[in-house]
């Protein structure tokens, strides 16, 4: 996959539903299987055979995303890094503070300033 494709991927994935978002982690399995906006970048990426997941953790990570998962979708940071109107903000913020998983899709789609590497 292109990174184009895993980013329209990880959109898809975001709006499709199939995800119950989840603040603080990438992953929480238990009581209700939860994740961020970035665990469901990892999860794409473990079904990808990009990574592996070790119980709530993807390549060793639970907090923020791995070297790895970061190169394949060509995400800048770990955290999701991007700055609007001079302003700094983060996905991982916006997801722990109730932004919905739509309104970060249409971020991401948006691809602000600084958060994926220009190539």
């Amino acid at each position: 996959m292109t990174k184009q494709e895993v980013r329209k991927a990880w959109v898809k994935a975001l709006r499709s539903g199939e995800y119950k978002q989840g603040r603080y982690s990438l992953c929480t399995l238990t009581p209700y299987n939860r994740y961020c906006c970035l665990g469901v970048l990892a999860e794409l990426a473990v079904q990808h055979g990009i990574v592996e997941k070790n119980n709530e953790s993807y390549d060793g990570r639970s907090g923020f995303l791995s070297s790895t998962i970061m190169k394949w979708v060509g995400l800048r940071t770990d955290s999701g890094e991007f700055t609007v109107s001079n302003k700094l903000n983060t996905l991982s913020i916006l997801n722990d503070n109730e932004f919905t998983f739509s309104a970060i899709a249409d971020i991401i789609e948006q691809e602000p300033s600084g958060l994926f590497i220009v190539e």
